[in-house]
């Protein structure tokens, strides 16, 4: 397994795990208004972790097979995701911790994209 592999999957972790706070938030019974209330910093550090998602996936589709971009995807959405979100009682939690999960997306994906190919 190469560094550029596990940097992919950490960055794919991280930024899965805060967009899916995002929805349950916009679901749930605390509401969408709670997000338009978190603040600027909140709210820049957002758009940059679900553009830093986006730049991992391309990031995967460049430099790794397909394949396992598409099943490590998959994983994430249908095995950690739910894993993590399982126990409502530690959403306040994750409510919390959104902007660092965030952040370690975008730190992850400007090391892949910065420093080239893991080979």
């Amino acid at each position: 397994m190469n560094l550029g592999l596990i940097f992919f999957l950490a960055a794919l972790s991280a930024g899965s795990i805060a967009a899916y706070t995002t929805r349950v938030l916009m679901r749930g019974s605390i509401g969408p208004e709670i997000l338009h209330t978190q603040g600027f910093f909140r709210d820049i550090v957002g758009t940059l972790g679900f553009i830093a998602i986006l730049g991992a996936i391309i990031w995967g589709f460049v430099n790794l097979p397909w394949w396992l971009v598409v099943l490590s995807f998959l994983g994430i959405s249908f095995f950690l995701v739910p894993v993590v979100f399982g126990n409502r009682e530690r959403l306040p939690l994750l409510i919390a911790a959104q902007p660092l999960f965030d952040i370690v997306c975008i730190v992850l994906v400007a090391i892949l994209w910065l420093a080239g190919p893991f080979r």
